[in-house]
């Protein structure tokens, strides 16, 4: 077991540690601050040349089966809808800089399909308890358990054999992680959080949604949204965080949110409906 003091010491100081992405830190400052307007993040946006040619690529793909070339960005916003757009940009900017081959057991391109998934979950439930912030909520789910790409990415050999070792002992991955690394995925992005100086919001969810009965009350309603998004994701086997143990969503989460059998039943059908346009934009990301 690796002394943990050592382990985040390394982890804080790589040279390869990415900072944060522009595109990425202007749309959280857009979700913080209710003076910008979807102009102001719209010519941020289009201002980055490889996400205009990704939005420009969904628009084409066979799944919004425009039927002549779309060329135009203007008109590419218009077919996907801005909100689209923004998904876009925060995935681009996100995904681009934890590129990488996957390894023998860890696959990146599942992850980050259920990242996806998470993140559309997370939505959709804010949308049905009425919490205003969609986009935080989609960066809420997308990001939640970003710190299995940190560990990945820098201990590939090691993190292999934590999840090799959670599906053949039927255990969560985070409690192997514990036993190589002596701290586990949500550790690891709480500190690419501290790093990129997130807000509380999201890097409270990054470090407590395995955690939820030790959740600061603050950031409850954020927090048990990602773990809902995780869960939901799970649940309809859409994508694959590393091992996709039977998942249970805490009796928390389910009395905040009023929640029961029919309601999850509904939202699960709600993301099923989109899985083809997640695989659709995961095929973009490439």
């Amino acid at each position: 077991m690796i002394d943990i003091s050592e382990k985040k010491r390394f982890i804080q100081q790589i040279k390869m540690l990415p900072t944060i992405p522009f595109i990425f830190h202007r749309i959280i400052e857009c979700t913080e601050d209710p003076k910008s307007s979807a102009s102001d993040l719209k010519e941020t946006i289009l201002n980055d040349q490889s996400i205009s040619a990704k939005v420009l690529s969904l628009a084409n793909s066979a799944f919004y089966g425009f039927p002549k070339k779309v060329t135009d960005i203007t008109q590419a916003i218009v077919i996907l809808g801005f909100d689209t757009v923004v998904d876009v940009a925060i995935s681009v900017s996100i995904l681009k800089i934890f590129s990488g081959k996957s390894g023998e057991e860890f696959n990146k391109e599942m992850f980050w399909l259920h990242s996806i998934a998470a993140a559309e979950s997370s939505r959709l439930l804010s949308k049905k308890i009425n919490y205003p912030k969609l986009e935080l909520s989609f960066i809420l789910g997308l990001l939640h358990d970003i710190g299995k790409v940190i560990m990945s990415n820098f201990f590939p050999e090691e993190y292999d054999t934590a999840v090799f070792n959670c599906r053949a002992v039927n255990e969560h991955l985070y409690i192997s992680e514990r036993k190589i690394f002596n701290f586990d995925h949500t550790d690891a992005g709480g500190w690419l959080s501290e790093k990129w100086k997130l807000p509380d919001k999201i890097m409270k969810s990054i470090k407590f949604h395995h955690s939820i009965p030790k959740i600061p009350e603050e950031y409850s309603t954020e927090i048990m949204i990602a773990e809902f998004g995780n869960y939901l994701a799970k649940k309809n086997k859409i994508g694959n965080s590393g091992y996709d143990k039977t998942p249970f969503l805490s009796s928390y989460v389910m009395d905040k949110f009023r929640l029961n059998t029919s309601k999850i039943n509904a939202l699960s059908e709600e993301l099923l409906a989109k899985k083809e346009k997640m695989e659709a934009f995961m095929k973009i990301m490439e």
